[in-house]
């Protein structure tokens, strides 16, 4: 099948818009006449936040469709890798989790390589135990907890916390 009839076939932002239609169905609705406007911020802020958590996802799904397949792909350590296959994983964004799927390529005793993770993050991406968190979500972290006004010298910040600090200031947390 050819990348744009395999394109065609599959609209990764559907269910996107069918979280798009919904909210706006409910706030046609009668019953959303008597909310107060507290009320409505809240449903739009839930039910958008679950837009675009869909839209994120729908993203990653269109990067994941437009992937292509090599015969093998080189790491960092010069070694081709010639095995491939799909994986994925959890992705902690902004807007809630995704699942992240991609090719990924790996060898006798070689560590896999995802080149759609280079293309899409870089180095951006950091492990919180087994969470992997998008660069915003780790800013977001770690500057809720510098600039948090309740932070004392005697209270213990979570390991989950100090793994979205950068490495080099990691030391100083723990301390």
């Amino acid at each position: 099948m050819t990348r744009e009839s395999k394109e065609s076939c599959f609209d990764e932002f559907v269910v996107a818009r069918e979280q798009l239609e919904k909210l706006i169905g409910e706030l046609r609705s009668e019953s959303a006449r008597i909310l107060e406007h507290g009320e409505v911020e809240s449903l739009i802020s839930r039910e958008g936040k679950e837009l675009l958590r869909r839209l994120m996802q729908g993203y990653l799904d269109q990067r994941t469709a437009a992937e292509e397949r090599y015969e093998g792909v080189s790491g960092a350590d010069g070694e081709e890798r010639r095995h491939c296959r799909a994986r994925s994983r959890s992705l902690v964004t902004l807007f809630g989790d995704v699942e992240v799927r991609r090719l990924g390529y790996s060898g006798a005793r070689l560590k896999s390589v995802f080149p759609l993770d280079a293309a899409l993050w870089a180095a951006s991406i950091i492990l919180a135990g087994r969470r992997q968190l998008s660069w915003p979500v780790k800013r977001d972290r770690f500057n809720s907890f510098v600039l948090s006004p309740s932070l004392t010298r005697q209270e213990k910040p979570s390991s989950e916390s100090i793994a979205c600090v950068p490495e080099k200031y990691q030391v100083a947390l723990q301390a």
